[in-house]
């Protein structure tokens, strides 16, 4: 996949967090994204955690 652009999700909290990365990553995958295991190596970072339940 040259050329694809990196994403990067780092996920604290609850099992609803864990769902969301993963649409968010089906979602952006859609776009053209490939997951990648560091934020050195991503074009988009995304952080997701619970602030209030």
């Amino acid at each position: 996949m040259s050329g694809a652009k990196k994403l990067y999700i780092k996920t604290y909290g609850c099992q609803m967090n864990v769902y969301d990365s993963e649409r968010m990553a089906e979602a952006m995958g859609g776009a053209g994204y490939v997951e990648t295991d560091t934020p050195d190596d991503a074009d988009m970072i995304s952080h997701i955690e619970t602030i209030l339940r």
